[in-house]
């Protein structure tokens, strides 16, 4: 009865987090700053005896903050891997809901965050340029005094100028996606031993503190 009172003492359920830049708790990753381009990650391990309604809850929950599936994979019974996308001023919100909720399950998780504001800067800059480029030779062929010759030439600067642009454009749009949305991974893993309630849990150790004490008693008897 006494072991029993006692109990287990508590486990340490193996979170492991990379705060972001500012030292931020992981409540509170995402930090709004209008002047700043960050790229957020999330990334989930989770384990239980049924992974079927947790999925199903943390997908209900992504599309309630207007996320959404970007990818899935479920290779057995006892393994899914999901990747979803969540706007960004939403990943407070929703990681303070898995870590309450899940906080048994979770055997990993992982926060990491990139500064791309430099790279986001230096785009814009160099697509400004090209612009002006752009509209200064786009002025030249209005010329009527150009040979046939010049237009060529002008043409083709124009058209290496426009692949530039495509190119610049392009990567913009890729930063910008990747700050407005965060990638989270949920990787699902089907544990038949473990035990998703404290009640089982606490029969669990019953049944342990159980075995050990009728061992002790079988090797204490007289041979």
């Amino acid at each position: 009865l006494a072991l029993n009172s006692c109990g287990e003492p508590k486990r340490d359920n193996g979170i492991t987090s990379q705060p972001s830049q500012g030292g931020t708790n992981s409540s509170d990753i995402y930090q709004p700053d209008g002047s700043r381009k960050v790229i957020y990650k999330l990334d989930y391990t989770i384990e239980s005896k049924d992974n079927s309604e947790i999925i199903k809850d943390v997908k209900n929950q992504i599309f309630t903050l207007n996320g959404y599936i970007s990818e899935s994979s479920e290779s057995s019974s006892s393994y899914a891997y999901y990747v979803y996308k969540l706007p960004t001023p939403s990943l407070n919100t929703f990681i303070s809901y898995v870590d309450e909720k899940y906080s048994k399950e979770i055997t990993s998780k992982q926060v990491t965050s990139n500064d791309v504001t430099s790279t986001y800067d230096k785009t814009s800059a160099q697509i400004k340029t090209l612009e002006a480029s752009l509209a200064a030779y786009q002025n030249l062929l209005k010329d009527e005094k150009l040979t046939y010759g010049d237009i060529i030439q002008i043409n083709d600067k124009i058209s290496s100028i426009n692949s530039e642009l495509t190119y610049l454009y392009n990567q913009l749009d890729d930063i910008s996606g990747k700050t407005e949305y965060t990638e989270i991974t949920f990787r699902y893993y089907t544990d038949s031993n473990k035990s998703n309630s404290e009640f089982d849990e606490y029969i669990d150790f019953i049944k342990k503190s159980g075995t050990t004490i009728g061992y002790y008693i079988l090797y204490t008897l007289p041979f």
